[in-house]
């Protein structure tokens, strides 16, 4: 369940240009690799306040479309990882500050004194 373990802060650098590649890669090929990246996301100037648009791109899904582009050798997507690494911290950091509902586990879970630990080690 603790899934700060994935998260490996020496893999590289976060690059905007990787989310901007991979995008790229998905319109040329016309597929989506399970994730909403669009133009609209990496060109967001006319939608700076666009939280949805924010939250789509720094998702679990881009994070598992940029590390199988790096697996699969994909072209330029060599130095990713440090990418895909930034992009999962968000995503639970959203996580964690968009929680709801009780009926949930992991970090969706809202804060209490039972997860405490876990989303603890964060800062």
């Amino acid at each position: 369940m603790h899934a700060l373990q994935e998260i490996n802060t020496s893999v590289g650098t976060a690059r905007w240009t990787d989310i901007v590649r991979l995008q790229e890669l998905q319109a040329s090929e016309g597929l989506h690799a399970a994730n909403k990246l669009t133009i609209r996301h990496v060109k967001f100037q006319q939608n700076k306040m666009n939280v949805k648009l924010a939250a789509q791109t720094m998702s679990a899904s881009v994070t598992s479309a940029l590390k199988y582009a790096f697996q699969f050798g994909c072209r330029g997507f060599d130095s990713c990882l440090g990418t895909a690494n930034f992009v999962t911290i968000i995503d639970h950091l959203f996580d964690i500050f968009n929680s709801r509902t009780l009926l949930v586990n992991g970090y969706k879970s809202p804060l209490r004194r039972e997860n405490y630990r876990s989303v603890e080690s964060f800062y």
